[in-house]
């Protein structure tokens, strides 16, 4: 009786293990997006988002942003980015591959597992802002594609940003 439960519970995890990783297989990449409307101008609201000493204040575990190479909103520029993760530093390189003034900031953002590039967009409105960002990211091995996956289907990734965004969006209406 007993080796029969073994085998039951080795043959549920066996099929947990296969079912995690057929989703890295099936769904290897996330694309998602949030909006939100600020009630400000775009230039407040551009000027608030993209100074880094606001970050802290709208960017969730965000400890410090550091210059690898480039200057500041320069196409090409590379960023060090750390935010704490559970006790740990989670390090993150952003690369700046587009900047309008009051209008678009894309990057790329990966460290060692995933990849992601993101594109956020400022549209003035009837006097306020209407902030797209956009994503499309993968992991980085089979592992990782599954969390991914994963987390993009349950909505984690999506719900994380939109709650930054609100932060932000408070922020920027507090400055006005």
């Amino acid at each position: 009786m007993l080796k029969k439960i073994i085998f039951i519970l080795l043959g549920i995890i066996g099929a947990l293990i296969l079912g995690f990783i057929a989703i890295g297989f099936i769904k290897p990449t996330y694309n998602g997006g949030v909006t939100v409307t600020v009630n400000a101008p775009v230039s407040t609201t551009f000027a608030v988002f993209n100074d880094t000493a606001n970050m802290r204040k709208w960017m969730d575990n965000f400890k410090r942003i550091e210059n690898i190479s480039g200057a500041e909103n320069e196409v090409g520029s590379k960023w060090k980015l750390v935010y704490d993760e559970n006790g740990r530093d989670l390090v993150m390189t952003e690369t700046i591959t587009a900047f309008e003034q009051d209008k678009l900031f894309a990057f790329n953002m990966e460290d060692e597992y995933f990849k992601m590039d993101i594109e956020i967009r400022f549209e003035e409105k009837d006097g306020k802002t209407i902030i797209t960002q956009t994503d499309k990211g993968e992991g980085k091995n089979l592992p990782a594609r599954s969390m991914v996956a994963i987390m993009g289907s349950l909505g984690l990734m999506q719900k994380q940003q939109q709650g930054m965004y609100n932060k932000l969006k408070d922020l920027v209406e507090k400055t006005k």
